[in-house]
């Protein structure tokens, strides 16, 4: 369970940094 959370969180940060 915290690992797929994680996983979200660590995609989303992705997200955000390839927009950067």
């Amino acid at each position: 369970g915290s690992t797929l959370r994680k996983r979200k969180m660590y995609e989303e940060f992705l997200s955000k940094v390839s927009i950067l």
